[in-house]
């Protein structure tokens, strides 16, 4: 089976962008934390990545 045979229902599909958005997110944190040689935004940083984990754990239980 390759990748072009698969196909997501609406609610994974929509699982999947909400993962693509905090996932988008933390890297722009990251960004400016590097260039700018700052840890304000490392407490929203932990609290997306814990989010993405659990998006992670929520679509393997239920999707895949």
């Amino acid at each position: 089976m390759g990748a072009e045979n698969l196909s997501f229902s609406d609610m994974a599909f929509g699982e999947i962008m909400e993962m693509y958005r905090k996932v988008d997110r933390m890297f722009e944190i990251s960004l400016d934390a590097f260039d700018n040689v700052s840890s304000e935004h490392l407490k929203e940083l932990t609290t997306l990545e814990n989010e993405v984990d659990a998006l992670k754990k929520r679509l393997s239980s239920q999707h895949f």
